[in-house]
């Protein structure tokens, strides 16, 4: 039993025992405090990747909806960890999944035929990670984005409500399946437009409409100057939402004037949605040709087709003047020596009216055109529908004179400021629009200030 007393080489023993369990103790550490330090920061990486998902996503939306291009969104649900030497994982990573969550919408409309309505099931959309940071959720609600907290606090990623403008509306519509199931792959989300033939264009006088939300202290929060003129924006709840549930909550857009000019585009709601693939359309006004507003300033605005307009000029009581100038004519055509005229160049018209909520002034000029393609002022022609039986007035010889101290027979201006100022009763908001202008009418300019 001498070796038992012999103490030779115990130091490098207890030395390669001391290094051991430093080893161990390092592994340890670093197994139970730096594996789950790196796999949150890959975990946060991901959540990046996702709200990158998201803002595309949503620009996709806007974009199958405006253009009616199919386009594909893709997602990164989920993130693997990485295989290190001597640590272990808890799993093989953090999966995500993304659902989906009714959204009603009630839209209401005044026409010339009555009051009419569309009722639209929409969709808001989520994404939830399973993993081992306290990750939030991302949420898309009516064309906003948010984070969820699981403590119920709810961020607001940006604060860009894109529902309405100066000009419009843009309500999205959304309807299909999102039903992932838990992945840590890259997923492709079909989104297709609600077809052409569902869609329908209607004039109106004025609209409502109500949009569900669960977010209502995000939306109410956010500011909502910006919607069209006259209109309101608030956020309701119970009966003063049409669900019949006294713990929901809406968005109220109300009084948004539509003066039986502007054109609301309405998706149809009965498409019948594919697994995996969205179908999106957008309530919105036509504004294709009514996209300007406000006073003309001195270089006045050009006028070349029917159903082009200008939404808020001054009203009639805040205006100083309303000149109709360069009236310009297309060149007559010629055969030989003689000028070949068209059979209605006598006869020729170009009228516009201007609507508030509840007045109308429409003015018709009839034009002839001389052999120098400048043009007579044949009649001027009123109507102030707001005054007893719809009268038309006409604007007589004498006025013409005040129209231009030049010869009538001459001239490519027409002044209507005191008519309109003192005769039309328009208030704002409003929205001028041409009706009638002939092929012989290559422009005419409207300096309204």
């Amino acid at each position: 039993m001498s070796f038992l007393r012999d103490e030779k080489a115990v130091s490098e023993v207890v030395g390669a025992m001391m290094i051991l369990l430093i080893l161990v103790l390092f592994l340890g550490i670093m197994q139970a405090r730096q594996v789950p330090q790196w796999n949150e920061e890959l975990e946060k990486q991901q959540l990046d990747k996702v709200y990158d998902d998201f803002v595309t996503m949503r620009s996709n939306l806007e974009d199958v909806s405006g253009k009616n291009i199919p386009k594909t969104s893709t997602f990164h649900m989920g993130v693997k960890y990485p295989q290190r030497f001597m640590l272990s994982n808890p799993g093989p990573g953090a999966s995500g999944i993304l659902y989906t969550y009714p959204l009603r919408i009630n839209i209401s409309y005044e026409t010339t035929k009555g009051t009419k309505w569309k009722n639209y099931t929409s969709m808001g959309i989520i994404y939830e990670q399973d993993g081992i940071s306290d990750a939030p959720r991302y949420v898309y609600e009516n064309g906003l984005i948010m984070k969820e907290f699981g403590n119920g606090f709810v961020f607001l990623v940006d604060d860009n409500q894109s529902l309405t403008s100066k000009d419009n509306i843009f309500i999205p519509i959304l309807n299909g399946h999102l039903n992932s199931g838990s992945s840590m792959e890259i997923e492709s989300l079909n989104i297709a437009p609600i077809l052409n033939e569902g869609f329908s264009q209607v004039k109106f006088s004025s609209m409502n409409a109500t949009i569900e939300t669960r977010y209502p202290t995000v939306w109410n929060n956010i500011s909502k100057e910006s919607r069209p003129s006259g209109s309101n924006f608030t956020i309701e709840n119970g009966s003063n939402c049409p669900y019949g549930n006294s713990s929901s909550y809406c968005l109220k857009l109300t009084f948004i004037p539509g003066y039986n000019v502007k054109k609301l585009n309405l998706p149809d709601n009965d498409s019948q949605p594919l697994q995996k693939q969205i179908y999106t359309g957008m309530v919105t006004f036509d504004n294709s040709l009514m996209n300007s507003r406000g006073a003309t300033g001195p270089d006045g605005q050009d006028m070349f087709e029917k159903g082009q307009g200008r939404l808020d000029i001054p009203a009639s009581n805040m205006s100083n003047q309303f000149i109709i100038q360069d009236i310009t004519m297309a060149r007559s055509r010629y055969t030989g020596h003689e000028e070949e005229h068209d059979s209605d160049e006598n006869d020729i018209r170009l009228r516009f009216s201007i609507t508030d909520i509840t007045n109308l002034w429409t003015v018709e000029i009839k034009f002839s055109r001389l052999i120098d393609n400048t043009i007579n002022v044949i009649s001027v022609k009123q109507r102030y529908p707001h005054l007893a039986d719809n009268v038309t007035y006409n604007i007589t010889d004498n006025v013409y004179r005040e129209f231009n101290n030049k010869n009538i027979t001459n001239t490519r201006e027409v002044n209507l400021t005191k008519y309109y100022k003192f005769f039309s009763n328009i208030s704002s908001p409003n929205a001028l629009t041409i009706d009638r202008m002939d092929q012989q009418i290559l422009y005419a300019n409207f300096v309204i200030n």
